[in-house]
């Protein structure tokens, strides 16, 4: 019982430090007090999704028509050596 309220006093001793961090949206990852890492970043559907449209958009810009299905398919594979999700 002792630890844990002095892990709760410590908590809120710092929690004032930590939120301009997070205010202003700088911080990608935090670690809370008690070790907990949040914030992992995008998970790997929009992480697909946004490789499937850079892609399909720089496809555009040089062939002046969007790639098939097939094609996408093909150069994710060749790129990341894994199927899209």
């Amino acid at each position: 019982m002792r630890i844990l309220t002095t892990a709760l006093a410590a908590a809120i001793a710092l929690a004032p430090l930590a939120a301009p961090a997070l205010a202003d949206g700088t911080a990608a990852r935090t670690v809370t007090v008690t070790g907990i890492t949040t914030g992992h970043g995008m998970p790997g559907d929009r992480t697909t999704q946004r490789r499937e449209a850079t892609f399909r958009a720089s496809y555009y810009h040089a062939h002046g028509t969007y790639p098939t299905e097939q094609q996408f398919r093909a150069w994710y594979l060749r790129t990341y050596h894994a199927q899209p999700r």
